[in-house]
């Protein structure tokens, strides 16, 4: 198992940047490589949905395991090749957000 962590500064308010994050629509603004999302089923950024992320021909079921809008959200991804689990946080700082994803990965 690998874990990668990093931390950026977001301008706007946890609410707005939790919003831009979970919109799925705009996901391919921060995902390299990410083609399409497919197979939705309930609503992004709360416990319980699903959507497939495509890369290409390769596609990773996402499932969204707990969430505490707008302060948290956790999912599970995977496929035969690489799964595993992301988090991310959303803290006010300095008139914005602090946004810090976490990724546990399992190489098969």
């Amino acid at each position: 198992m690998s874990e990668y962590r990093f931390t950026i500064a977001a301008t706007g308010p946890p609410e707005v940047v939790f919003d831009l994050w979970t919109d799925l629509d705009r996901v391919h603004g921060w995902i390299g490589g990410l083609t399409r999302v497919t197979d939705v089923s309930g609503p992004p950024g709360q416990a319980g949905s699903t959507d497939t992320v495509r890369f290409g021909r390769m596609a990773s079921p996402t499932r969204i395991l707990e969430a505490e809008p707008p302060r948290w959200i956790g999912s599970r991804f995977g496929n035969r090749q690489l799964r595993g689990e992301t988090e991310a946080t959303f803290e006010p700082a300095d008139g914005g957000t602090s946004l810090t994803q976490r990724f546990r990965t399992e190489h098969h």
